[in-house]
């Protein structure tokens, strides 16, 4: 679960909470009100790591995962740690989008609303909590700052990741311009995903940041969501993460 603190004096309480924004449904991929701004996996991820998968299934698991960014292959050793976990087939894969201290309306509301409530059955997956390198941080998360990656195949193709890509368009920048103001833009290159900013209105540096999305390949996906990161330190290792992914055999 990605979490992000408030700062210590805004001008209304912030938080941005996206539940690994994609999880295996088994281990509580649902919502939750944000507390702290932890990049926490074990809160989304599958328990029975590979009990019930097929050795077919597992072998699609296990070359899925070999994609995930490392810390020696990500760019500029913005990761300096992770946990991988694999996770057993049969349990559904969803997503999950939450924002604290802004309201959205109309069809960002209602996109929102998809993301938090669609799903897809699931093969199986493997997933990924990074630690980040303290100088690729911004605004008010330090050292809480993280990351957390997905692979995983669906039993049918769905595309879960689309939405993402249409935050950008749909929400644009919203809030109460004498308070917080929460802004979605695209991440040039990677066309499901978005990078969100929660400020105070007035203030040049966005306070929160978070950095979300990936691709789907028929029935396999790559997501990756990172917090507190750099803009273009985000949307750099994002775009590391598709290509590794879509340079994978199959």
């Amino acid at each position: 679960m990605l979490r992000t603190a408030a700062p210590a004096r805004p001008a209304a309480p912030l938080s941005l909470l996206a539940v690994g924004a994609l999880a295996l449904v088994g281990c509580g991929g649902g919502g939750g009100e944000a507390s702290s701004s932890s990049a926490d996996a074990s809160e989304s991820a599958p328990t029975g790591a590979g009990s019930d998968l097929t050795d077919e299934q597992e072998e699609r698991v296990e070359a899925l995962e070999d994609v995930l960014l490392t810390p020696e292959t990500a760019p500029d050793g913005v990761f300096t740690d992770m946990e991988t976990q694999a996770g057993g087939g049969g349990e559904p894969i969803s997503t999950s989008l939450s924002l604290t201290g802004v309201t959205p309306t109309g069809a960002c509301a209602d996109l929102i609303e998809q993301i938090n409530t669609q799903q897809a059955p699931g093969l199986g997956g493997a997933l990924a909590q990074y630690e980040v390198d303290p100088d690729a941080v911004t605004g008010l998360a330090g050292s809480q700052a993280g990351a957390f990656g997905m692979v995983a195949v669906t039993d049918d193709g769905t595309d879960l990741l689309a939405p993402f890509g249409e935050l950008a368009d749909t929400c644009g920048t919203f809030g109460d311009p004498d308070g917080v103001e929460a802004a979605f833009t695209k991440v040039p290159g990677v066309p499901d995903a978005v990078h969100i900013a929660l400020g105070n209105s007035g203030m040049d540096t966005a306070v929160f940041t978070m950095t979300v999305g990936g691709v789907t390949d028929g029935d396999e996906l790559v997501y990756l969501g990172m917090v507190g990161l750099d803009e273009e330190i985000a949307a750099e290792t994002l775009r590391a993460q598709v290509e590794a992914f879509e340079k994978r055999e199959r």
